[in-house]
């Protein structure tokens, strides 16, 4: 006849360790053991088990929980026990109870049927449990490498953005996409490049400022619009003149010329009548000056106007004999491509040349003084 009943279960029978000698009429948690290892099951049904020689009721008399045998009432001190784990740690057939499963018991490649939920528990990849990933934050994910976060993917409001951070705070790499801007920010011990596209369809490349701000638009250095036109805010470039005449200047007198008003500077390179260099390179310069109640009457012959830089000095000069002594104003201008260093300074200066007694002669508020970097 076959077999009518439940399943035997599979694996070792085995004989648990008397625990008899821990009970003290109080105490009900005893470990369980097989020669002296502790050993779980998977349901407390497994367990034969037998105290001054009454069979217990599992899960009435005493339940467990991983290798923890819990009696209900404490055992009172010389009872005889004795207990038989049957099938083995897994529970055979049996469906291990809930958190009766640990780590130990898993072994080779593991797949799971469907979703693994890990509840924001840290993922350890490495021995030294260093290196995981983690999404402990609602909408972030954290690569951690050597203890450091060095991967950090999430969302500003609802903006999706990818950092790398490499050491410092401040050296990172940021990847992010809004409706204002996308592309890619670089940053490096305060400074920063940032690789992007606006809603408009510009194209832009930022120093300074917050490359993770895709609002930040206070440190642009190119912009190239929708048009394929490029601008360079940040460049170099100024454009001055006097802010009102500059009269009485004589014969032989080298005469500073004061500029008062900016129309331009946009790097702020330009104080005192003086372009300060902010880096090295090729900056070119233009000068034009008006001279107005010439002295050609008392006998100036010239003026010439001088373009006076750290490396050299750049003159323009031009003769008035030929003007007659009637003319009341002319201008003469020019321009230099001249090379400077960091910090190299330019200004202009003007020079009325002739016999001595030439009357004074004023510089007009037409006049002006510019220039850009241009490599």
């Amino acid at each position: 006849m076959a077999y009518i009943g439940r399943q035997n279960l599979g694996g070792a029978y085995r004989q648990l360790d008397d625990i008899s000698s821990g009970f003290d009429g109080s105490d009900t948690t005893h470990t369980m053991q097989v020669n002296s290892a502790n050993v779980t099951v998977g349901d407390v049904n497994q367990i034969i088990l037998s105290l001054g020689g009454v069979i217990q009721k599992p899960g009435t008399d005493f339940t467990v929980s991983g290798s923890v045998l819990t009696f209900t009432t404490a055992p009172a001190s010389n009872t005889i026990f004795f207990a038989v784990l049957l099938g083995s740690d897994n529970g055979g057939t049996v469906t291990p109870t809930d958190g009766s499963v640990t780590s130990d018991k898993l072994v080779g490649n593991l797949v799971t049927p469907g979703t693994l939920d890990v509840n924001g528990q840290e993922l350890i990849l490495d021995a030294d449990a260093d290196t995981s990933i983690t999404a402990d934050t609602d909408d972030q994910v954290d690569i951690k490498i050597g203890g450091n976060d060095t991967i950090v993917v999430k969302t500003q409001g609802s903006t999706p953005l990818m950092q790398i951070n490499a050491g410092a705070s401040n050296n990172n790499l940021y990847i992010a996409s809004t409706d204002a801007t996308s592309g890619i920010s670089l940053s490096d011990n305060g400074g920063s490049i940032n690789l992007a596209t606006t809603s408009s369809g510009a194209f832009r490349v930022m120093t300074g400022g917050d490359a993770s701000s895709a609002a930040d638009n206070s440190a642009i250095s190119m912009l190239i619009d929708s048009t394929g036109a490029v601008t360079m805010p940040l460049q170099p470039a100024f454009h001055v003149h006097p802010a009102s005449d500059q009269t009485n200047f004589n014969q032989g007198q080298t005469v500073a010329i004061v500029f008062g008003t900016e129309r331009f500077d946009l790097n702020g390179d330009f104080a005192s009548n003086t372009f300060t260099a902010p880096v090295t390179g090729k900056y070119r310069f233009d000068v034009s000056i008006r001279i107005k109640a010439m002295s050609t009457e008392d006998s100036a012959t010239y003026y010439y106007w001088s373009l006076v830089t750290s490396n050299r000095s750049y003159y323009n000069l031009a003769s008035v004999n030929e003007l007659g002594s009637g003319s009341g104003s002319f201008t003469f201008s020019g321009s230099v491509l001249a090379d400077m260093d960091a910090s190299d300074t330019a200004s202009v200066t003007i020079i009325m040349g002739g016999t001595s007694g030439s009357s004074p002669s004023d510089i007009s508020a037409d006049s002006y003084f510019s220039g850009n970097l241009v490599c």
